[in-house]
């Protein structure tokens, strides 16, 4: 019998190296792609990453709305009802909030203030990597 897929949230910076670097990130799109992983996203985390495709990145307007269609077809997008505020930088709130919402098994992140919470109600949040032994771990 075949598990039900993860819910995760993959934190924008986890998508931006995915996108532009590869390693672990990339395998866990990869994942996702496969149906191995169900992502999901909001609107606020979308605009957070064509932001950063096209100021860090530098991507053109065309390539950004080519990643998005690309990432269209394979997230869930979830509208967030319920307000978070724990952390710092109200970024990391919107993350959390879409993980709430879609009743998500895992945020996955880089980012270091997420990764000190470690869990937000039923919500683990991992590194890349440590997500990545998660999933191997599930196939055995």
């Amino acid at each position: 019998m075949a598990r039900k897929p993860l819910r995760v949230v993959v934190d924008t910076n986890v998508l931006v190296s995915a996108i532009g670097f590869g390693g672990k990130p990339r395998q866990i799109w990869q994942g996702v792609v496969e149906g191995e992983v169900e992502a999901v996203t909001s609107a606020s985390l979308l605009a957070e990453l064509g932001g950063v495709l096209r100021k860090k990145m530098r991507y053109s307007p065309a390539r950004v709305n080519q990643v998005m269609g690309q990432l269209a077809e394979v997230v869930e997008m979830v509208h967030p009802v319920q307000v978070v505020d724990v952390c710092r930088d109200p970024e990391d709130n919107r993350v959390l909030e879409a993980a709430v919402e879609a009743d998500c098994d895992y945020v996955v992140t880089g980012d270091k203030d997420l990764l000190t919470l470690r869990r937000y109600k039923s919500v683990q949040i991992l590194t890349p990597a440590e997500f990545i032994d998660r999933l191997q771990g599930l196939a055995l």
